[in-house]
Order: structure tokens, then sequence, then C-alpha cells
């Protein structure tokens, strides 16, 4: 069988003598180039299996030369090597058809193994339907350089190159929302409003509502006309957040949106025809709830034209360090602090932990020892506390984990908490000091030390909250 012909182009690909050796040891012959216009010209001259291009070189013409390959030659797969995975790059050139995207250091094998795969993909031809995605980039912060997340990048560009109904799947703090973010962002549709709701942040009684406006005098209190989420997204995306939730009676006007593209306003008779596109996400098994008629097949089917699974932070522990990174510099931004130190015991202690509220868990804990820290390194002591406290959140809240202040809106809904944000600020006040008193094991100048405060101020504390 002929040899395939592998294009390197940029210097560091070209010259890097182990790549070379590896893809000679498998028979590919190899051509390089040292810029874009070269590498164009040969790979349109040529019978090229294979591009692997580096975006970082000088001239090697990044993901230009990407767009500029696919266009000329939609089938021929396109490796992007880079000397650091970026998330809005990964995501750019999966929308216009990179074969995949790999950062630096490079893992050989690996590196090689796609390249053949990419081969045998080219050979095999490929469709040009799975190839053509173009869209206009637009930035969204998603975090994570693994394999899993390359791929959920990659994922997000297909269906953002895509008008499809999208379901994202996954359990709670996995950022379902930044993916429906990511989809809308980097789609033709970028331009226009993003509108996130929740669809267990309100009783049932207004969600029809709310979802579809109502005119004056539909109900009592209606006083002039309203629109709804669906109205308020023309033109953009609606991204309907824990879909599985809905009521069956609410789960049959919105098939009827899907279906017919229009709405009825609440006590109208006029049909609004509406352009919008839905984004839909659950942490519920659907299929067992279709199975005991909570969830309708029809409806499912029509959400699920492209599904997106969201990744479990034990799915890709390895960014576990890059998301701490994150974190903290966002906390310093809010804060307005310039410098965040954390010692090497305490970022080891991160990776860990099981996490099973996954990046929302790991969030909130980074967030908490910071806080504790106030500005001084951050140690273990600080992570065990915050992470303490946040676990026993979710196992007081079931193996579910519920939104920290569902129990209180729902409450304060009722009328059964005028004043919510104290109850919030005194509860959570209360567990702080508790934690901080178990890990001193009630030695009140060290669980001050902990805390960041003075042992006056821990005493009153304990005395108003009543902790012995």
């Amino acid at each position: 069988m002929q040899s395939s012909e592998i294009l390197l182009i940029g210097n560091r690909v070209g010259k890097n003598a182990r790549l070379r050796g590896e893809l000679l040891a498998r028979d590919y012959a190899i051509i390089t180039a040292s810029g874009s216009e070269d590498g164009l010209a040969k790979a349109l001259s040529t019978k090229i299996e294979v591009v692997l291009n580096e975006v970082n070189s000088p001239g090697s013409g990044g993901l230009e030369l990407l767009k500029r390959l696919h266009s000329a030659k939609p089938r021929l797969p396109v490796i992007i090597a880079a000397r650091k995975l970026n998330e809005e790059d990964a995501i750019e050139a999966a929308k216009l058809g990179a074969y995949a995207y790999v950062a630096e250091p490079f893992e050989l094998l690996k590196l090689v193994g796609l390249i053949g795969e990419a081969a045998s993909c080219n050979r095999a031809g490929l469709p040009d339907s799975l190839l053509e995605i173009s869209a206009e980039f637009k930035h969204v912060r998603l975090v994570g350089s693994s394999g899993a997340m390359r791929d959920l990048y990659s994922q997000i560009g297909r269906a953002a190159d895509s008008s499809a109904t999208v379901l994202i799947r996954g359990a709670t703090g996995t950022g379902k929302e930044l993916i429906a973010r990511a989809v809308h962002q980097h789609s033709a549709r970028a331009g226009e409003r993003f509108v996130a709701v929740n669809c267990t942040s309100l009783a049932e009684s207004l969600i029809e509502s709310e979802m579809f406006g109502f005119e004056a005098g539909a109900f009592t209190g209606a006083r002039a006309r309203r629109l709804g989420w669906f109205e308020a997204a023309d033109k953009g995306t609606l991204f309907l957040d824990e879909i599985g939730e809905l009521k069956p009676e609410t789960q049959v006007k919105l098939l009827r949106f899907l279906q017919e593209r229009s709405i009825q306003r609440l006590g109208g008779r006029q049909e609004v025809t509406l352009d919008v596109r839905v984004v839909a996400a659950t942490n519920r098994d659907l299929e067992s709830a279709m199975k005991a008629g909570q969830f309708r097949e029809d409806l499912f089917f029509r959400l699920s034209g492209f599904t997106i699974k969201s990744l479990a932070l034990r799915e890709h522990p390895e960014d576990i360090p890059e998301l701490m990174r994150y974190f903290l510099g966002k906390w310093g931004k809010e804060r307005k602090v310039q410098t965040i130190s954390i010692h090497r015991e305490a970022a080891e202690f991160l990776q860990t932990q099981p996490w099973p509220g996954n990046i929302r868990q790991l969030e909130n804990a980074i967030y908490g020892a910071a806080s504790l820290a106030n500005g001084r390194p951050i140690k273990l002591r600080h992570l065990q506390l915050s992470s303490g406290a946040v676990r026993d959140l979710l196992s007081a809240n079931g193996s579910r984990p519920r939104e920290p202040l569902t129990d209180l809106f729902e409450k304060a809904s009722a009328g059964k908490l005028p004043n919510l944000r104290a109850k919030f600020l005194a509860e959570k006040d209360r567990s702080l000091f508790e934690k901080a008193m178990e890990l001193a094991r009630r030695n009140k100048a060290r669980a001050a030390r902990l805390l960041g405060v003075t042992r006056k101020t821990l005493k009153a504390k304990l005395t108003e909250f009543g902790i012995r």
C-alpha cells in the first residue's frame, strides 16, 4: 500500500526529530513547510492525507490557514498543534473543521496515533457535511485543557453551527449553563439575546405567564401587557435549565412552540410567530421519567436534536489545577487583590477530594478558603475548613445536591420567611463558626486564628449562636 503523505507546517513540528522518527518508522512520507503560504501551496499541489499545523509560530497562519485549507479541501484532516490549549481557539478550530486540537508538550505516541486515525478517515472518505463547520467566534469562559474538555469544545463548536435544538445533560454543578452560553456565543445568533431561565425557580402557576407572557386583564393584577421568555429571546437563544422538572401541562405548551414556532400570550387570541433557538438542560434521568409517564417522549425527541453531555469533575480531574488558578484569579479580581498565594499542600489537597458537587462545589470551596485567608497565603486548613462546610451542606441536602438557596426561597415564596437575606447570612455564619470550633477541637484561640477574627468577636458569635 502506498505510504500516506503527512504535511507538517511550522518549525517546531517540522524539526521535531522524535516526531519525524515515529512517522518514518510507520512508513509515512513527510513533507514540511515553514509557513502558511508554503503549507497551503504544498497541501493543494500534492496528495496530502493529513496536515499537522502549528498555530503559534511566526507565519504559521493559525486558524486562518485552517479556514483556507478547509475551503479548498473540506475532506482533508487538519490537526491543530498549539503551545498551550486555548479554549477559544479549540472551539473555533472545531467549528472551522479541524480534525483535532492538541497542546504541547505532546504525548508523542498519542499524537502519532491521532495522525493515523486521521489518515484512515481520509482514505475512507468522510462526507463533507461532517466537516462543514463555520461561524464567527465569540468569547466564553470554559476552563480546562484535558482530552475530555477538548472533546466538549468540539461538541460545542458543532452544536453552535447547527440550528437544531440542544439538550445538555449532566449532573448538578457541571457548568451546563456555561455550555449553553458557549453554544449561543459561537452561533450565528451571538449578537442577539441569551435568556436563561431555571424552570424550578417559579411556582407552577406562574410558569405559563412567565414563559409566554400575558395581555392586560388576563388575570387579576395583569394591568398591562407583559412579554414572556420566548418573546424576550426572539432572534436569540432561550436556555431552559432543569427542563425535566416541568409539569405535564407546561410540557405540552413547550412542545407546541417547538412544533409551530409560535406562541399565544395568556389572555390573548393572536398567534405570535417567533425565531427562538431553545437550549435545554437537565440533571434528571429522562428515560426513566418517560417510562414513569412524567416526561413526554415527543418533547424529549424534539429537545434532543443535538445532545451534549456535561462533564462530572471526576471525569477530568487533571483540569483541577487550571480551575483552581481561574477561580482564585476571579476571586482576586472581585476583591481587587492583585496577587494570591496558595501553599503547595493546599493545592494538592484539591486534587484528592471527590467533589460530588462538581465544579460548583470546587469553586465554592476555593472562594471560601480565599475569604478565610483574607489576602494571606491560602493554607491547607483554610481549604479543609471551607470544603468541609460545603460538603456538609451537600450532605444535608441529600445525594442529589440542591441549589443552596432553594429551600430558603421556597419558604420566602410561601410567606414563611420575611427576611431571607438575614436568615441565609445567619445560617452561613453559624456553620462557619461551628466548623471552626470543631477543627480547632474547641480551642477558642485556635478557632479565632482560623477565622481571622479576634477572640472577643469569636466569643460574641458563639454566644449569639448558642454554640457551646
